[in-house]
């Protein structure tokens, strides 16, 4: 700056040969050098300002936050025993199901040693367009041979070598089989019927049997290998449980060993996870309707977004967490609430009621709730489910814990949620 400012001085003086340009060279100078004093004591100024004050340290204990899902899909979601079926009469059994489901079933046919009706593979419940598959189904019904005696069909194999295989029978001349579904609660009903006659060729009763809903879409691979495995499978001999179903009529050993692979899974949202000091619980209350503050989209949707905001809102609410393993602050003297959404059913959600105090270690509080927005259907076998591409049907209750008489898992089975000091 100094040194344009000479520059000017310079240029006047050199061509300056009049007073009326002294008088301009005097204010350029004046102004001139006015501006550059001006440059200097802001300059200065500057060196003495004072640093940034250092942020206030966070207060609290830093902990990891976790949650591990232990539920495991099995091969069935659902499986009953059904009744035996005498000549010329039917018998019904109904079961829920969802699209991506199959239904697996066999009976003994007295009639015969060791002959059995079957589906001669995954029978889908659901067509490709997604409605429900009703009507006449006998051509998706086989008979088959458990092959348990030799050649000469007189002497048993002990234990069988002959591998299971599809008896190449008409089997609409001895029985027929329907489904119908009732939209409104998502049940199927199946209906057997036995058409042998006494006094005629393969006449006989049809034993009581067991059936099952399997997870697994016939649409992708109606002719899979293993559509019975826990039944029997396919081109390898019968296991014992089923070898004594077809000599016995008596499927108790077989249900038993087919339950053992039936079994309710779920899936988590992520948690959203709530630090509170204040009165009360801060996201919901035992006894009171939903709020609407976004647990219906957690549950629904997987979506923490709306449940977050409206948290941030509530009076007392320290910090909000989504992520599934979290490191949160926890200042002293507040409480840990947690929210997880189950989202292959309709409306329920795990959490906890009595708070997480400072200590580390698993939360004892964890339960099972019921939102009470949505009618409850068999999880992960629900048509209405949002997850399967259904729309829960309404209802308006207070939220409770999950009463039901589905087959329901100890939370221990399902879940562990603990804390554990960050360092």
């Amino acid at each position: 700056m100094l040194y344009g400012l000479l520059s000017i001085f310079v240029h006047i003086k050199v061509t300056n040969n009049t007073h009326t340009y002294t008088t301009m060279m005097k204010r350029f100078l004046y102004v001139a050098l006015a501006t550059f004093a001006l440059g200097l004591i802001a300059s200065c100024s500057g060196d003495n300002k004072k640093p940034d004050e250092p942020q206030k340290k966070e207060e609290g204990t830093r902990k990891y936050f976790s949650v591990q899902n232990f539920s495991k899909e099995k091969a069935f979601v659902y499986t009953e025993a059904l009744g035996a079926t005498q000549h010329g009469k039917s018998t019904t059994f109904s079961f829920p199901a969802r699209k991506g489901q199959s239904l697996v079933f066999t009976v003994k046919f007295s009639a015969t040693k060791d002959w059995f009706i079957a589906p001669a593979g995954l029978l889908p419940l659901f067509k490709e367009d997604g409605t429900p598959n009703t009507g006449d189904l006998t051509n998706l019904i086989a008979i088959w041979d458990a092959n348990l005696f030799d050649a000469s069909d007189r002497y048993r194999q002990k234990p069988p070598t002959s591998p299971v295989s599809l008896f190449w029978e008409k089997s609409s001349d001895y029985l027929a089989f329907t489904l119908s579904y009732d939209e409104s609660t998502g049940m199927f009903t199946a209906t057997l019927t036995n058409k042998t006659q006494p006094g005629k060729s393969w006449n006989g009763v049809f034993s009581p049997g067991v059936y099952s809903v399997k997870n697994a879409d016939a649409q992708k691979d109606p002719y899979w290998m293993r559509t019975y495995q826990h039944y029997f499978a396919q081109n390898e001999p019968a296991n014992p449980a089923f070898e004594e179903y077809i000599l016995t009529g008596k499927p108790d050993k077989l249900l038993e060993q087919v339950k053992a692979e039936t079994g309710i899974s779920f899936v988590f949202s992520d948690p959203v996870i709530v630090v509170y000091q204040g009165e009360g619980h801060p996201i919901f209350k035992l006894g009171e309707k939903d709020r609407g503050q976004g647990i219906k989209e957690l549950i629904q949707n997987g979506d923490v977004k709306k449940l977050k905001a409206a948290l941030e809102q509530v009076k007392g609410v320290k910090a909000v967490y989504t992520n599934n393993i979290e490191v949160i602050l926890q200042p002293e003297g507040a409480k840990i609430y947690y929210v997880i959404g189950l989202n292959n059913t309709n409306d329920w959600f795990l959490a906890n009621i009595e708070p997480a105090d400072g200590t580390q270690g698993n939360f004892t509080g964890t339960q099972l709730f019921d939102l009470g927005i949505a009618k409850d259907e068999l999880p992960g076998a629900g048509a209405h489910q949002v997850l399967y591409g259904g729309k829960p049907q309404p209802e308006s209750k207070p939220i409770q814990l999950v009463k039901t008489s589905y087959p329901i898992p100890s939370l221990d089975q399902v879940v562990e949620v603990w804390l554990k000091n960050a360092h």
